[in-house]
């Protein structure tokens, strides 16, 4: 039987979790299918994402799926964000598959955690570990024994070279790049292109060749407890 699955996000990146969807279905995948979207966005409820209602905002996995149990694929691109909204929804009825589409190349060698979303030819080669919620888009790539933390974003046409690691809460523009055993401490935003070849320091911006940083950002809390 499939898991019935709410989307949450009616942007781009709910569009692309709609792919993953129908490509797995298409390809013979049947254990999880979207029977419904949700947004805070107001003024889309009663609305539809291609045929995928738009029942309401995060609400409503409460009040119109009860008990029921459900999976959540979270299809928010900003790291922080989407882990607040985890965080308000969590519970015991609620499940978070992995969203990994057909032509995405995961080594057997490869370990992840719950509520990834891994776009078309993303490669994790063998010995990567990554967490939970992250989000790889279109040709990313982890190399061999490459590690990424929970609640990052990693956009298209990136490299996460061999032994590199990516902390927690991480946002990687367009072709970024990371160096061989580099280690990107949690926080970091990477510019598009920027090629990362020395640590930064925790929740700064970086951008060039090779990446400088040009900004310290302020470091979230939560209602419950700090970042770890």
């Amino acid at each position: 039987m499939s898991l019935d699955v709410v989307l949450i996000g009616a942007g781009g990146s709910g569009l692309k979790i709609t792919q993953i969807a129908e490509d797995r279905w298409d390809a013979g995948a049947r254990d999880w299918r979207i029977v419904a979207v949700v947004d805070d966005d107001a003024t889309l409820h009663g609305q539809q994402l291609l045929d995928y209602p738009i029942v309401g905002g995060t609400n409503a996995l409460a009040t119109q799926f009860g008990n029921k149990k459900i999976g959540v694929i979270c299809a928010v691109g900003a790291p922080v964000t989407r882990r607040r909204i985890i965080d308000r929804i969590n519970g015991p009825d609620i499940s978070f598959p992995n969203a990994i589409h057909p032509s995405a190349q995961v080594s057997k060698r490869a370990r992840m955690g719950q509520g990834n979303i891994l776009c078309q030819n993303v490669v994790l080669q063998a010995g990567v570990e990554m967490g939970d919620f992250n989000c790889f888009n279109m040709a990313a790539v982890m190399g061999p024994l490459a590690r990424a933390g929970d609640f990052c974003t990693v956009n298209a046409h990136t490299m996460l070279a061999s032994g590199s690691t990516l902390g927690s809460y991480c946002y990687v523009g367009m072709g970024g790049k990371v160096a061989p055993r580099v280690a990107v401490d949690q926080g970091t935003t990477i510019g598009a292109n920027a090629f990362v070849h020395r640590s930064p320091p925790a929740w700064t911006t970086v951008v060039g060749l090779p990446a400088k940083v040009i900004k310290q950002d302020q470091k979230p809390e939560f209602d419950d407890h700090d970042l770890d």
